[in-house]
């Protein structure tokens, strides 16, 4: 149901992700330096097997907050070694706290310094990569070389990874089910955010869709944005087609007023290297916010993520 068409052709090798966590390293980046003074602590985490969320939710019973006093840029998948900061609103308190006093299961707190405002979701710049593929089968380097250079100077299709949709595809699937039965919201009690979980993986499926039917048009290798499925702010501004079959998906999200999005169709990486050892290799990249490493790696391999079926945020 998430598996799409590929730009650059077969997949050239197979292999596992995430046998280790350390496999799978992701450090935020940012455009911003901290203040250095303000009421908002700014916390620098290297996580590993801790999700963001439920690190954050440590925080704020650690500092007796409230648990939107803390924030974060962007959730990180637990199942990998992590890099990025948190902010906890502590008006009133003058000295920053001893790191080692902070002692949270999977959390190494290594920095902390004083901010003007909050961190709010999407305030990071972009993410870093370094992925390390075990089991490597390849049936020709030169080949798999000249796939990656490709990669790195012309981009690939920006779908949405398979993590958008929950495990074994479940939030896409359950949002079909209410689309068949809408009646089927209120007899399951759906709360808000089960609800805006399950219309996000409707409409990246849709979007993905869309991008596909680009990539059979060759028409996805610019610069330029398309939106994803909602209602357009700008009139003027069409949504990408559907396919036929699929009307009813895109319908339901604009009827209960899902807002869209704008997407790139188009991802470049940048600072991409990559370095082979024995029947495994590690492979290095810099993607913006929104951009799944994932989506990247089907590119070039068959991968298997020894992880997937925890279903944990990317």
């Amino acid at each position: 149901m998430t598996c799409y068409l590929k730009a650059y052709g077969a997949p050239l090798g197979s292999g596992k992700i995430k046998t280790y966590p350390k496999d799978f390293r992701v450090t935020e980046l940012y455009d911003f330096e901290p203040s250095g003074s303000g009421e908002h602590l700014l916390l620098w985490v290297e996580k590993t097997g801790a999700n963001t969320g439920w690190v954050g939710n440590q925080l704020a019973t650690h500092f007796n907050l409230r648990h939107f006093d803390v924030s974060y840029c962007g959730k990180k998948d637990r199942h990998a070694v992590t890099g990025q900061w948190f902010s906890c609103w502590l008006p009133g308190v003058k000295d920053i706290p001893e790191l080692g006093s902070v002692q949270i299961e999977g959390a190494d707190f290594q920095k902390a310094i004083w901010h003007h405002r909050k961190l709010r979701r999407g305030d990071h710049q972009g993410n870093r990569f370094e992925l390390t593929i075990r089991g490597l089968t390849i049936s020709n380097t030169a080949d798999l070389e000249a796939r990656l250079k490709l990669i790195g100077e012309q981009g690939f299709p920006n779908y949405f990874g398979p993590q958008r949709f929950g495990i074994d595809n479940q939030n896409l699937v359950k949002a079909i089910d209410l689309i068949a039965d809408p009646e089927a919201q209120s007899r399951r009690k759906l709360d808000r955010k089960q609800k805006d979980i399950y219309m996000s993986a409707l409409r990246s499926w849709l979007f993905n869709l869309s991008l596909e039917e680009m990539v059979k048009a060759d028409d996805w290798a610019d610069e330029g944005e398309v939106w994803v499925y909602g209602l357009s702010p700008h009139r003027d501004i069409k949504i990408p087609a559907v396919a036929e079959a699929h009307l009813a998906a895109a319908a339901f999200i604009e009827k209960i007023g899902i807002k869209a999005h704008q997407r790139a169709k188009r991802v470049l990486p940048k600072q991409m290297t990559w370095e082979f050892a024995e029947n495994e290799m590690t492979l290095r990249f810099d993607l913006p916010v929104g951009a799944y490493a994932t989506t990247l790696l089907a590119e070039i391999f068959d991968v298997e993520d020894a992880q997937m079926k925890t279903g944990e945020p990317h």
